[in-house]
């Protein structure tokens, strides 16, 4: 590995407040790259409650002024309220959710009218055409990981661990009719073995580049206290659902509309998980647990004693639909993205035993890693409260933006990787 430390720059006003984006899967920029998206609130280190609200806005790039839009009750601290561009009626405008009395509804917000339109769902990601959106069971997420769900909503299915009325919906922006297209349900019934005793959820959905599928992880925990992945990809109509991995993944991109790059592993040695079967493995988590993460939770060793690693895996359920990418040199999981030329894939990783969070860049061509950045974060963010990098290329691939705690409080900064990438923008 190389390091190449680039130039880095606040982005955000130093007004007491604390700013952040949200996460890796969305791009912050507006079409010229003037301004950002962006979340401020005026506290640091809880979780919000449900009266809390987040104030949205754009941050002049420029000037480094933010002007707040709108607020919403509808957020948390990884991801935010979703908020994103979205290109409505060839204007360019922003989408997020918000919360009114208890139910989720997103609003479309209109700059050159100021004006905003509601759709009676909410979103978790979108299609780079912005028509269709797939979402999911927030208050779900909430009482299975808190740290990706939206408090103060109401589960009238948290006590069934597979119900067959939630799971996946697609919703039409344009018609703003809602869809339950996959059930937590259907999902429970492809595994090979029984796990309908396991209180299931689905998570992190996102399309692919054409806008006709999109990936999904259906989770569970084992009966020994290990978290199982499965990962999958559907139609928009839930009648092409494939699964694709099983085991460990953790945070994916697409490559391209059939290939998905993803951290995961197979996870062989820690066996089913059957509780009428003794796993000693459990007993060496348990007591490794601690030890792994005083060292900074070292990803290369998961990497040589378990066998995680990316992969590039094949939108096809098959026995070889899937490839390392990286092995031994790209080392460390973290929030993945492509370059627009696919040259490049740009990573963070956890923190250090120095509370220092990494930055990476990997050159897919010359299989050489980067490291362009490591920096501080306050220790009691460093759990469910976490401040990740979460990533995010320009289009063009040259700047980097990142949400960082360095300075003690959430903020946004820019990394500028030109002097790496430059040469290859045109290739």
């Amino acid at each position: 590995m190389k390091k190449i430390h680039c130039q880095i720059n606040k982005i955000n006003p130093d007004d007491g407040y604390h700013y952040f984006f949200g996460y890796y899967d969305k791009n912050p920029w507006n079409s010229d790259e003037t301004k950002v998206l962006a979340h401020r609130v005026n506290f640091l280190n809880r979780f919000p409650n449900p009266e809390d609200d987040v104030e949205i806005g754009i941050i002049d790039l420029n000037t480094k002024n933010f002007t707040a839009f709108d607020k919403t009750g509808a957020w948390n601290w990884q991801q935010g309220c979703q908020l994103q561009w979205i290109n409505w009626q060839g204007k360019e405008c922003a989408i997020y959710n918000v919360k009114e009395q208890g139910e989720l509804k997103t609003k479309i917000y209109d700059f050159s009218t100021k004006e905003s339109i509601k759709i009676d769902s909410s979103i978790y990601s979108l299609n780079a055409q912005g028509t269709k959106a797939v979402t999911l069971n927030y208050a779900r997420l909430y009482n299975t990981r808190k740290d990706y769900g939206i408090a103060g909503l109401e589960d009238p299915v948290k006590d069934v661990n597979a119900p067959d009325n939630d799971g996946i919906y697609v919703v039409d922006l344009k018609s703003g009719k809602r869809k339950l297209i996959i059930s937590l349900a259907d999902l429970s019934a492809t595994s090979a073995t029984d796990i309908s005793m396991f209180k299931q959820r689905v998570n992190h959905t996102m399309f692919n580049p054409a806008g006709d599928r999109f990936c999904f992880l259906h989770r569970y925990f084992r009966h020994d206290g290990i978290g199982q992945s499965r990962l999958f990809t559907s139609d928009l109509e839930g009648t092409d659902v494939r699964l694709l991995f099983e085991g460990l993944i953790s945070h994916y991109d697409w490559k391209d509309n059939e290939t998905i790059l993803a951290w995961a592993g197979k996870r062989k040695l820690i066996g089913e998980g059957d509780k009428n079967k003794f796993n000693p493995l459990s007993i060496v988590k348990r007591c490794l647990k601690p030890i792994y993460y005083a060292l900074g939770k070292p990803r290369i060793l998961m990497q040589k004693i378990m066998g995680d690693s990316y992969y590039l895996i094949q939108d096809k359920e098959s026995e070889d639909n899937n490839t390392r990418i990286g092995m031994g040199v790209m080392y460390c999981d973290g929030h993945c993205t492509y370059s627009s030329n696919k040259r490049w894939i740009l990573t963070d990783g956890y923190t250090d035993s120095n509370n220092k969070l990494p930055l990476f860049i990997f050159d897919t061509k010359e299989e050489q890693f980067y490291e362009i950045g490591r920096y501080n974060t306050p220790k009691e963010l460093d759990g469910e409260l976490r401040i990740d990098l979460h990533p995010r290329f320009n289009k063009t691939g040259t700047k980097v933006l990142i949400d960082s705690g360095m300075d003690g409080k959430r903020g946004m900064y820019i990394v500028d990787v030109n002097k790496i990438i430059s040469t290859t923008i045109n290739e």
